[in-house]
């Protein structure tokens, strides 16, 4: 009961918000639904310091409820759809995963960042944005200033890819399949990559979910990596390989549902509730609009402000290298 009034003050004031987004969308605003959630989170959250009671809600509607979405996702997504894009992309995604951490090395040197900052970003770059970050950083001792640093530079291109990604998309005339795939593979964070694709199409939202997820499965990997080559930083001179392979649970529960729609789950549910599939479909929307919303309010622009010239061309030539590769490869080597 104490955790529900801890979550409440924040959470309904995100349920306010994106309900009155909602309300302006319907006059056929030039701005797509979860970005106008997203500006709007972010010029409330700027213009006002909210109180520290609200900051548990917050978190909990940007983690939560996006984990939730994704999870509800699944109930569109077949097994075969997972392992057709998953399968097709995955040597892309190796590929991609790798160049990340070689290039955030060698620009690093080139610019001067210290080595564990520079580690930082290039994993929030090459797997799946601040998770990656929030789960490398006590692996390498990396200290808060790094991390944060890390943090709000992710954050920047995130915010920067969700506007950029689908102008882009649309001025070249991308297919609703090529612009998923490529903003699955090249946009950092998870609900970066939802708000991207989902204000490009619902077909681009589900392979890139998709596409993102099996992105995600390297985090375990890259953890391995990093306590490797830090380890006289650390003193841990071994690791243990069975992290390879943990996953996040809502990855697991996203994998769990579409298995059980690859077996009759979703006709099943559909002959029990004719509507299911619709209702499911609002229930995902309102849920990323909720949780780009909550991120919008805890971002904050004065921090972004000091990450200083350095990291913030490292991070910017970073991301565009990497988004640059895995657009020429998609034209190439997929479609």
């Amino acid at each position: 009961m104490e955790n529900v009034k801890s979550i409440l003050p924040g959470f309904l004031i995100v349920v306010v918000t994106a309900l009155f987004v909602r309300l302006l969308s319907y006059f056929s605003l030039p701005i797509p639904e979860v970005m106008l959630g997203m500006v709007t989170g972010v010029i409330l959250g700027n213009l006002f310091t909210l109180p520290q009671k609200y900051e548990a809600g917050l978190i909990f509607c940007y983690n939560i409820i996006l984990k939730t979405a994704i999870v509800l996702l699944g109930f569109k997504i077949y097994l075969s759809d997972i392992i057709n894009i998953g399968g097709s992309a995955l040597m892309l995604i190796s590929i991609s995963f790798t160049l990340a951490l070689v290039l955030s090395f060698f620009l690093g040197r080139m610019f001067k960042i210290p080595k564990k900052m520079a580690a930082l970003i290039g994993v929030g770059t090459a797997v799946c944005g601040n998770t990656a970050i929030v789960a490398v950083a006590p692996c390498i001792s990396a200290t808060k200033v790094e991390t944060s640093f890390a943090i709000a530079t992710n954050t920047v291109f995130g915010m920067l890819a969700i506007f950029l990604f689908p102008a882009i998309g649309r001025y070249l005339g991308l297919s609703n399949e090529f612009f998923g795939l490529w903003s699955g593979i090249a946009i950092n964070d998870t609900s970066q990559v939802l708000a991207a694709s989902f204000s490009y199409s619902e077909v681009a939202l589900d392979f890139a979910t998709t596409v993102k997820l099996t992105r995600n499965s390297l985090l375990g990997l890259v953890v391995i990596i990093m306590t490797y080559i830090f380890r006289e930083n650390t003193g841990q001179k071994k690791t243990g390989l069975g992290r390879i392979f943990k996953l996040p649970l809502f990855v697991i529960l996203f994998l769990l549902v579409s298995t059980f729609n690859s077996f009759g789950g979703r006709e099943f549910l559909m002959k029990i509730s004719p509507h299911f599939l619709s209702y499911n479909k609002e229930v995902i929307k309102f849920c990323i609009l909720m949780a780009l919303t909550g991120i919008g309010f805890t971002t904050h622009l004065k921090a972004m402000f000091k990450i200083g010239f350095r990291p913030f061309v490292f991070g910017l030539l970073l991301a565009t290298l990497l988004s640059a590769f895995n657009y020429i490869a998609i034209a190439t080597i997929i479609f």
